[in-house]
């Protein structure tokens, strides 16, 4: 039984390693490119690969999860078709028992995946940040952040619903660039754009509510586009850090911060307040719930893979293959609906961010029932 379980798990830890260094580079495409493209255009290496090494503990994240059931898969297929399950089988060997072999890889996988989304994985930006001071901040993006009232904008408290590239939505503004005077500016859309002779970021919005318009005459104005310049903002600055650039405990306790600020909220300020710190809150539970999910993962698609790899019949070899790429596509979409959902803290978002996992969970223990 030693001899058959070092086997199990020296091949499954091949596999893993082999199946996460691919999976690491292509999913690492996407920088390799823009540093290729900022190589060339004479930007220091040295920091060039730091960005690119900022971006490898987001890869490992998906890299890990998705590796455990390519190498399970690819592990029990070939046992299977070989008929080694079946020589197992014969001598007593249930096929919990040889799954129970992998069940500490299993563990020590889930704690990587747990440290590096709670301690890596939210630094990256950090260290993003820092190489963007020394080659130039190229897009704007790095400086806003969506769903989160942003104050380090000189006499402007900026937030933004949604953010796509370099599309925004859902924009509010409170201007008190002039002492004892807010102005407040609504936009349903618009773009950020930057201007290729200057370090200001203008944002070009549209549908837009001003309020007052003038303070010299004040009253709200309508108008179809509105032009707004954060003046120097592409300079070198300090880091300031996102709601979900924090670990696990940094991220529940200051949820817990933010809902206490609401309550207390409740008898002083406005119903829109009290909604905005709750949807903030709630996205923070959001960001931890999804990430423990993503981490624990590799636990449920090991044992995932190894019901999909063996065969009922030896030619049937892509079955397993399809049902694998089914599970991971359906996984990662509930994982991010309650991304999605955030917003909606009534219908509680972070623990639907659990489905995945539990539905999974259930399918490993129907699937191994009918296998053993």
């Amino acid at each position: 039984m030693r001899t058959l379980k070092n086997y199990i798990i020296n091949h499954f830890l091949l596999n893993i390693f082999v199946a996460v260094c691919i999976l690491t580079f292509v999913l690492s495409i996407g920088a390799l490119f823009k540093f290729t493209d900022l190589l060339a255009r004479g930007v220091d290496p040295v920091a060039l690969f730091g960005l690119l090494l900022s971006g490898i503990p987001l890869a490992l994240s998906f890299a890990i999860p998705l590796g455990t059931m390519i190498a399970s898969l690819l592990l029990f297929d070939r046992l299977s078709a070989d008929g080694e399950i079946t020589a197992m089988r014969a001598c007593g060997i249930s096929l919990r028992q040889v799954a129970g072999f992998l069940v500490l890889p299993a563990l020590f996988l889930s704690v990587a995946c747990i440290y590096i989304h709670s301690e890596l994985e939210p630094h990256k930006r950090h260290i993003r940040w820092k190489v963007m001071q020394r080659i130039g901040i190229d897009n704007a993006t790095d400086l806003l952040e969506e769903g989160r009232m942003m104050k380090m904008f000189d006499g402007l408290s900026i937030y933004i619903d949604k953010i796509s590239d370099r599309k925004i939505e859902g924009i509010r503004i409170y201007d008190e660039r002039e002492p004892g005077r807010i102005r407040e500016i609504r936009a349903n859309r618009g773009t950020i754009h930057m201007p290729a002779d200057s370090r200001d970021i203008e944002l070009l919005l549209e549908e837009v509510t001003v309020d007052p318009f003038s303070f010299d005459s004040p009253g709200i104005a309508y108008c179809e586009k509105w032009s707004l310049v954060l003046p120097n903002e592409r300079r070198s600055r300090d880091f300031q850090p996102r709601d979900a650039d924090q670990s696990f405990s940094e991220l529940f306790w200051s949820a817990r911060r933010v809902m206490r600020e609401s309550e207390r909220a409740e008898e002083t300020a406005g119903i829109e307040a009290v909604q905005e710190k709750r949807v903030r809150a709630m996205k923070m539970l959001v960001t931890l719930n999804s990430r423990l999910v993503l981490a624990i993962s590799p636990m449920c698609f090991i044992f995932f893979g190894i019901t999909m790899g063996i065969r009922p019949q030896r030619k049937d070899s892509t079955r397993g293959i399809g049902f694998s790429l089914l599970a991971v596509f359906a996984f990662l979409l509930l994982n991010s609906l309650s991304s999605q959902l955030a917003g909606h803290p009534e219908v509680r978002p972070d623990l639907l961010a659990w489905t995945p996992l539990v539905l999974l969970a259930v399918l490993n223990t129907l699937l191994f029932r009918r296998l053993d």
